[in-house]
């Protein structure tokens, strides 16, 4: 259940952040944001009771449809895509940076990010696919 949304902060206010799939849960500190993704994507990667043809989510790994992530276009010629937390929904719906998330380093070897699909329109209310996923 979401509380508040702080759109200044970048950070979606949530009462908590958890995998629902770890016991016991797991809760996650939205400072660190990147380690939802990486933890999640861990699941993804190396989890067989992970069901990957439902294409499950990557902040909470319910599948698709109940979660759903739309990018904007941030502003001026260009502007890079963000996650428009006012049209996606998803229980850890949360904001990161796309660019750092498509570069893997030490401190964020995890790669998977919202990318818009090439063979689909290019809506801005058309939802993402996962890098996981493509």
């Amino acid at each position: 259940m979401m509380e508040q949304i702080d759109l200044d902060t970048g950070l979606v206010d949530h009462i908590s952040l958890t995998c629902l799939n770890c016991h016991p849960i797991v809760t996650f500190n939205p400072l660190h944001r990147q380690r939802v993704v990486e933890h999640i994507g861990a699941h993804i990667l190396h989890d067989s009771s992970v069901d990957r043809l439902s294409e499950p989510c990557r902040l909470c790994l319910r599948p698709v449809p109940l979660c759903k992530i739309i990018l904007k276009r941030g502003k001026g010629k260009t502007g890079k895509h963000a996650i428009d937390v006012k049209a996606s929904s998803c229980p850890n719906l949360l904001k990161f940076s796309i660019a750092i998330a498509a570069v893997c380093s030490v401190s964020s070897p995890c790669t998977n990010r919202p990318i818009l699909c090439p063979h689909c329109d290019d809506s801005e209310s058309s939802p993402v696919v996962w890098s996981y996923n493509f």
